[in-house]
């Protein structure tokens, strides 16, 4: 499996606090089947997580990777951030402040909780002008999204990519975000499920429960798509594919 959507770099966000939280987070991952993994720290000056891409923050991705050989731990990290959409999102990505996944054409991109679909079509139009994918993160968690998860059939029509967290799958966010990732999968408005893995204990880096909830309720073929042939495309810069247009 690969997971698209973590937070294991630790010290700059919400996620992984320090490198021994890192460490385990990163071990977690590979005894459970993942194999690779992107790295996305919160881009959000808001929340006072302003990773843009620096110098530094090159620096803190190649001390994991390190930390990975020093330990002999089998998984692949690249780089990435999740983006807080705003109005200034095009002018981060002319300016260059902003990750794609593993350097691909994708971007992942999140919005408030309780925004409106009017601005995230704004968005995902500005990421699509300037010749990039955007990734919707963790869409079933958003209130206008849980009032209305059609508009993502529309998203997914005009070419966004849609990504679970696996935690939705099982209820850890709450009764209406289940319930709209399970729409989701049952209108086939998918292409990617990950961890968004923020800590050792609790939001894990364990991606195989997720697994075995899609491989029981949707087929082992679904959750291959999901879990590693869509996420494997988006690192080589591939094309991925909804599951509705597989199954």
């Amino acid at each position: 499996m690969i997971d698209i959507h973590s937070h294991i770099l630790f010290g700059v966000d919400d996620g992984a606090g320090n490198a021994e939280d890192s460490l385990i987070m990163a071990e977690t991952a590979a005894e459970n089947g993942v194999k690779q993994m992107i790295m996305t720290p919160h881009c959000c000056e808001a929340d006072g997580f302003a990773n843009f891409n620096t110098a530094e923050l090159t620096a803190r991705f190649d001390s994991m990777r390190a930390m990975m050989k020093e330990n002999e731990i089998p998984l692949k990290l690249y780089n990435g951030m999740e983006v807080f959409s705003t109005p200034r999102l095009g002018e981060q990505i002319d300016e260059g402040k902003l990750l794609t996944l593993a350097g691909s054409k994708y971007l992942l991109i999140e919005f408030a909780f309780g925004e409106t679909d009017e601005f995230m079509e704004r968005s995902l139009q500005t990421v699509f002008e300037r010749g990039l994918i955007p990734v919707i993160a963790h869409p079933e968690r958003y209130y206008f999204i849980q009032d209305e998860p059609a508009f993502l059939e529309h998203c997914a029509l005009c070419g966004a990519v849609v990504q679970l967290n696996k935690g939705s799958l099982t209820g850890m966010f709450g009764r209406h975000a289940k319930k709209t990732a399970r729409w989701c999968l049952d209108h086939g408005c998918v292409h990617v499920i990950a961890s968004d893995a923020h800590g050792p204990y609790r939001r894990t880096t364990k991606l195989n429960d997720g697994y075995d909830v899609v491989a029981e309720y949707y087929g082992q073929d679904a959750a291959e798509l999901l879990f590693s042939e869509n996420p494997a495309a988006i690192i080589n810069n591939g094309e991925v594919y909804a599951l509705a247009s597989e199954f």
